[in-house]
């Protein structure tokens, strides 16, 4: 994934005291069984304001063409010395990021420059709605600006155009050399354009800079993705009246996720449920519908079904996206889902948390390992269970975590001698071979998986641990059903 620098269009995307019931549930006492969890929101007033809870827009027809008048601009003006500047180049140099040449020229542009003001504006960061974009090009004349090579080699180059139809053009080459597809570079073509209009027309919200941002390789603010979804439409039609669907913003990841709650069959806003939680709705909320039709026929006992996912601009099935939030960002990722999320759900539903269960795999299965072994550093205790599920920790690996601090579950031994949690570790037993040439040496899924099996033994912690007949992802639903059945058996 291409991280952008200055000068480059970049698009990216973009509960205190808890606390659950320690009471503990019993056949003969019904006034204990009515009670909900407790879990206080730490939700900011400008999330509060972005959030919403409505009826399922899934089934919806996407737009055919989109309405750029329905996009907000909010623009972030970055500002920078010329001696933050020169140092800025001196680095790039220092880093053979950039060329002799390339600094002398950038140093005698905008260091040099006989120019009154002290001060060199090198971009504007643009929200185009949760979206955001960097971009220099917003004038007609000649523009000169450096660029990452798109090859990828964290070279840059020094690019050249004599006009803003120039640039468009450069962009439009750029995204596709850099592997984005034609649709990727016509939506950054018209994302410069839409910027360059407000720029002009002044149609546009100055807002606070935004620092640190990276790439989301799902981002497309003109895209519709509901056809990534995979799920069965008839279902969801059939109990369509069951689901809500929440918009809720996050300011730290400024994200706004799409998250669906599906009720069971004859929900009782008066009675406490436990919650099923599934991240990558994309996928999952196809086996929230297929477990729910399970409790339907009373082969379980009552459950709310809740799935994570993303705001349809987003590809929640490409791997740029998933690695970005449930690895890069999974910290981040935590404290939404804990302080924010199901503090947002406990409002609207009675739930019960000591029975309600998260779970995650493969990447989602790392991010389950790591909400598993920090959730103690929380005041609200969403869930009293967990399924990490086939726990990509090799990737995780390659994506810049420590492994000793993975392989430690994140210091919590140091920090707790028992885990007061259910755990279910789980896998496919012919996955292994399919990932051989992406290990780079680190241990592969099923022994990353058996080693978490001994720390937890060494520990007495007991566990279920499974291994299906199947390879990486094929055993999901029946394994998600043998948990609903099992854990959430009938009273």
């Amino acid at each position: 994934m291409h991280r952008l620098l200055s000068f480059t269009l970049v698009i990216v995307m973009l509960v205190g005291l808890t606390a659950c019931s320690d009471k503990k549930t019993s056949d003969t006492d019904k006034k204990e069984q009515a009670q909900a969890s407790v879990l206080v929101s730490k939700m900011t007033e400008a999330e509060k304001k972005r959030t919403s809870i409505h009826e399922l827009t899934l089934l919806d027809k996407p737009k055919e063409e989109d309405d750029t008048a329905q996009h907000k601009i909010g623009i972030s003006f970055h500002t920078r010395t010329k001696q933050e500047y020169e140092q800025g180049l001196k680095l790039g140099l220092e880093q053979a990021d950039i060329t002799q040449e390339q600094f002398d020229s950038m140093k005698d542009r905008f260091v040099e420059s006989t120019e009154p003001s002290a001060v060199y504006i090198d971009g504007h960061r643009v929200d185009v709605d949760v979206f955001l974009i960097q971009n220099f090009a917003q004038q007609d004349g000649p523009l000169e600006f450096m660029a990452p090579d798109a090859s990828g080699t964290g070279k840059t180059v020094q690019v050249s155009v004599k006009n803003f139809d120039e640039y468009l053009g450069w962009l439009y080459r750029y995204r596709k050399a850099a592997g984005g597809s034609d649709e990727q570079a016509k939506s950054a073509v018209k994302q410069a354009e839409l910027v360059k209009d407000a720029l002009a027309n002044k149609t546009y919200e100055t807002v606070p800079e935004k620092d640190n941002q990276v790439t989301y390789g799902g981002y497309d603010p003109f895209a519709d993705m509901r056809s990534k979804w995979e799920f069965d439409s008839d279902r969801a039609k059939e109990i369509k009246d069951r689901i809500k669907e929440i918009s809720i913003y996050d300011e730290q990841l400024d994200t706004e996720f799409l998250v669906h709650v599906v009720l069971p069959k004859d929900y009782d806003k008066d009675k406490v449920y436990p919650v099923y939680f599934l991240t990558d709705a994309v996928w999952r909320f196809s086996d929230a519908l297929t477990l729910s039709k399970k409790a339907d026929e009373g082969k379980c006992g009552d459950v709310i079904f809740v799935t994570l996912g993303y705001g349809y601009h987003l590809d929640g099935s490409n791997n740029d996206v998933r690695g970005q939030y449930l690895l890069d960002e999974r910290a981040k990722l935590l404290d939404f889902i804990t302080d924010d999320l199901m503090p947002y759900i406990s409002e609207n539903f009675k739930i019960d948390c000591k029975k309600s269960t998260l779970y995650g795999h493969s990447n989602g299965g790392v991010f389950a390992h790591y909400a598993l072994f920090n959730s103690d550093k929380y005041e609200n205790q969403p869930f009293g269970a967990y399924i990490i599920g086939s726990p990509a920790f090799w990737g995780s690996y390659n994506a810049g975590i420590d492994k000793q601090t993975c392989d430690s579950d994140y210091g919590y031994w140091d920090r707790k001698q028992t885990l007061d949690k259910d755990v279910f570790l789980c896998a496919g037993s012919q996955e292994d071979p399919d990932y051989t040439d992406l290990y780079n040496g680190n241990p592969t899924t099923l022994e990353g998986l058996a080693a978490l099996k001994e720390r937890l033994d060494k520990h007495n912690k007991e566990c279920k641990y499974k291994l299906y007949e199947s390879h990486h992802y094929q055993y999901i639903p029946e394994m998600l059903d043998e948990w609903l059945t099992e854990h959430y058996a009938k009273q």
